[in-house]
């Protein structure tokens, strides 16, 4: 669900696959797209939504931006990696989560 405040902040689309970019403007979130990212595009009160690993996150929330991953908890192992359409990201139980925080430590 969009927040009032997220429908005002700076939006960076993050996925090199097209249905993904269709998929979350369809959940109605519009904003540039990129197909890499690197931490110094984040800053305050942006909003960022994509797939980004771990450390990358954590950047971005370091900078006082926003972050909502797109997950796929069904997708099958032969479809990663391929572009999907957002009719199957869909049967595949697509979800935007937002991450508020996370704590890491180099063991």
């Amino acid at each position: 669900m969009i927040t009032e405040e997220m429908n005002d902040m700076e939006t960076l689309i993050v996925t090199r696959h097209p249905g993904a970019v269709d998929f979350i403007q369809h959940c109605g979130f519009a904003g540039e797209v990129c197909e890499h990212f690197v931490p110094g595009m984040a800053h305050e009160g942006m909003l960022i939504i994509g797939v980004l690993p771990v450390h990358l996150i954590a950047q971005v929330l370091q900078t006082g931006a926003h972050f909502i991953q797109v997950v796929l908890p069904q997708i099958p192992p032969e479809m990663r990696g391929v572009d999907l359409t957002p009719a199957q990201m869909v049967e595949f139980g697509a979800q935007l989560i937002e991450i508020t925080g996370i704590q890491t430590r180099v063991v």
